[in-house]
């Protein structure tokens, strides 16, 4: 029997980051790394104070975006240089992910580019430097797992999942969280939507303990999406959102036991290291595409049935009929997840590295049962719906 579990001690409220503080050794040489976005609370600051003596090594990050292996390379040589023994990260998922690379790379020996390799060719039991996380943005799909995404030297996303990089603890404090826009909390539901859906579009026989796991926390995130496109959004909420996502994406919870999809992800991914759209808009893109393809009727309809049992559940919750029946691309469409008049260029170059994408991806496609010629057709629908 496969067994697994998040080791990650999670903690919310007022109080998220002094019991995190708590759990640092006295003697940890601490490694902050935030980003700017995180780092301009004061109040923050001052929640950390009593570590401050601790920390030999600081960085602040400006603009990051996506986590490339250069920012995570030099990050790495840097906590090495100073014998950083725990990894203190504060922000979102591109923080937490360069962190995560840095954690592994900071193990080994070696110039730039032989820290890459080794990271690439690294065990999954790999050692990695203890890590710690004050997440800033629920939702961000890395705080409490050991995934994480860094953009190669070829200027491609690359997925990593290594078990020494599941964070020790991680805190969330709404208060910290205030200053998300209204289409940054959209995208980060939408990221959680599309998770929860991969662990149970399976045509194949279901697992009922997993599917209730399943609509419990869509309907959570139904739930939360129409508390934000009401106006009535709030702090509650956003732990709310942090505690569900945070099960959505440990890595240990859903899905466990069952066949997963991914394919969304995987193509999303690949798209984004394209065209200027942030992850959960390219997954808003893919994701339709995908489940209405011929011949994913069981898809469909899986995801359909479990997405009405996760509305019935809401509106059983609040005991009137708040929600309609479920229907995705009117859910994106109200999310306005998907800018309009986008640009895309249809190039030579471009339709090569689609042919090179699939052929690389080849055995996960197979793996997944969808036909590469399937893979190749979604993703012209896809790039035809926003050429358009």
């Amino acid at each position: 029997m496969f067994f697994s579990y998040c080791p990650t001690k999670r903690i919310y409220g007022e109080q998220a980051v002094s019991g995190l503080c708590r759990d640092i050794p006295k003697t940890a040489r601490i490694g902050l790394v935030a980003s700017a976005t995180a780092w301009k609370c004061n109040e923050l600051k001052i929640e950390l104070q009593h570590i401050q003596e601790q920390i030999c090594y600081q960085k602040i990050f400006h603009n990051l975006g996506e986590p490339g292996f250069q920012d995570a390379v030099q990050l790495a040589i840097c906590i090495q240089e100073v014998k950083v023994d725990l990894i203190l990260c504060i922000g979102g998922g591109s923080i937490i992910d360069l962190c995560k690379a840095a954690a592994v790379m900071g193990m080994f020996q070696g110039d730039s580019l032989l820290k890459w390799q080794q990271l690439q060719s690294s065990s999954f039991d790999a050692s990695a430097i203890e890590l710690m996380v004050i997440s800033t943005v629920p939702g961000t799909s890395s705080e409490s797992n050991n995934a994480f995404v860094i953009t190669n030297p070829e200027g491609y996303k690359t997925a990593f999942s290594k078990m020494r990089t599941f964070p020790k603890v991680m805190a969330f404090d709404p208060r910290w969280s205030k200053g998300l826009t209204e289409r940054q909390l959209q995208l980060g539901l939408f990221d959680s939507l599309v998770h929860i859906a991969e662990q149970f579009i399976r045509p194949q026989s279901s697992d009922l303990t997993n599917d209730g796991l399943c609509i419990a926390l869509m309907a959570t995130l139904l739930d939360l999406h129409d508390r934000l496109v009401s106006g009535f959004f709030d702090d509650h909420d956003l732990t709310r959102f942090s505690r569900a996502s945070s099960i959505i994406i440990d890595s240990a919870t859903l899905g466990r036991g069952t066949s997963l999809d991914f394919v969304t992800h995987e193509l999303a991914v690949f798209i984004s290291a394209h065209i200027p759209l942030p992850h959960a808009a390219t997954l808003a893109c893919v994701f339709p595409y995908y489940l209405e393809y011929p011949g994913h009727e069981d898809y469909h309809h899986r995801f359909q049935k479990l997405m009405n049992q996760a509305t019935l559940q809401v509106n059983s919750f609040r005991e009137q009929h708040v929600l309609p029946t479920f229907n995705l691309r009117e859910h994106i469409m109200r999310s306005e997840l998907v800018p309009k008049n986008l640009k895309i260029s249809r190039s030579t170059e471009f339709k090569d590295r689609i042919d090179l994408f699939i052929r690389d991806r080849s055995a996960f496609w197979s793996q997944k049962l969808v036909h590469v010629d399937v893979i190749r057709a979604i993703l012209n629908q896809v790039l035809e719906h926003l050429s358009a």
